[in-house]
């Protein structure tokens, strides 16, 4: 598929004052733990935070599309397997080939070579945790450093909106506004489509962009007990909270290796993978499965006063979503 033929008017809309902002990831670097299994992964304190079952829920009727916008895809890791892989789009390359294992050098001159390398399997496999049976739209739009621009981000949610999936997962922050970001996130949003973002990772009280606009749903983090997380960002206009320290998921060192995620771009993966599963169990609009989350939402544990109030409804319950 070319792109040209999935962005809508994209060049138009881009202005060059927009495209050389740098989208920052929101996740820590993930610790391999050699002692942690795919099936050890659902009895984690970070997803009987959630009240996730032990057993994997049954496929619905209609399958949830979730579309991924992130880099570091590794389609090899047995926690992504191919069946859950609906399409997929490099929107750096202009190809349909998102997988990215690297290229060994320190582009970004940060020190970490490859740093953005494993970042969407990572993300990928804290949603099928919760949502096994979703179709995955994974949409390449940073490279293996990380890096991206509104270009690129528009060009994959171009071409999320075009496969008509039911929810974008963005586990990343930009360094300012870009009017074309905001564009496309509102043809999304006018499309039915439901977006979730990272708060980011700054402990400020304030939203990263595009969590902060009207038209995408913010997601705090916690840690594992449910106290607040310190370095997850804060606001009024936050909708929920989900674990953001210390989530098991697939390690890109191996296709069998796991370890240990942080960062508030996991609890929006595990949002995405939430909604996903409501809207599996509940097919029609997936605006409509908001409510019913927001009332169920589990309470926190300790909250600094400063954030009372401004870290969304609560923590989700994916309990209540498949109880009879």
């Amino acid at each position: 598929m070319e792109s040209t033929s999935v962005v809508r008017g994209v060049e138009a809309l881009v202005d060059a004052r927009h495209v050389a902002e740098y989208v920052v990831q929101q996740t820590t670097p993930v610790y391999l733990d050699d002692d942690l299994t795919a099936a050890s992964i659902r009895s984690a304190d970070a997803y009987l935070l959630m009240n996730l079952p032990a057993n994997a829920p049954s496929a619905p009727s209609v399958l949830p599309r979730l579309a991924v916008l992130d880099g570091g895809f590794v389609l090899t890791h047995e926690a992504f397997p191919a069946a859950r892989l609906a399409d997929q789009w490099d929107a750096l390359d202009g190809d349909p080939n998102a997988a990215d294992t690297g290229n060994g050098i320190d582009d970004d001159g940060d020190g970490v070579v490859d740093g953005g390398v494993g970042h969407g399997l990572g993300m990928v496999g804290a949603a099928l945790v919760v949502c096994p049976h979703a179709d995955i739209y994974c949409a390449r739009v940073l490279d293996d450093e990380g890096c991206g621009d509104s270009w690129s981000v528009a060009n994959g949610l171009a071409w999320a909106m075009s496969q008509g999936v039911d929810v974008i997962n963005l586990s990343f922050a930009m360094d300012g506004y870009s009017e074309v970001v905001d564009l496309m996130l509102q043809d999304a949003a006018n499309q039915g489509i439901v977006v979730v973002a990272a708060a980011g990772n700054q402990g400020a009280s304030n939203l990263s962009f595009p969590a902060n606009l009207p038209q995408v749903l913010a997601v705090s983090g916690t840690e594992e007990d449910g106290d607040a997380d310190d370095v997850a960002n804060f606001h009024a206009n936050t909708w929920m909270s989900a674990p953001s320290r210390n989530v098991p998921g697939p390690h890109p060192s191996a296709p069998d290796a796991y370890g240990w995620w942080s960062g508030t771009s996991v609890s929006s993966a595990l949002a995405a993978g939430t909604l996903a599963l409501a809207i599996g169990e509940n097919p029609g609009d997936p605006w409509s499965v908001l409510d019913d989350l927001e009332g169920a939402a589990l309470g926190f544990g300790a909250m600094p006063q400063a954030r009372v109030g401004k870290q969304g409804a609560g923590i989700f319950d994916v309990g209540t979503i498949t109880a009879p």
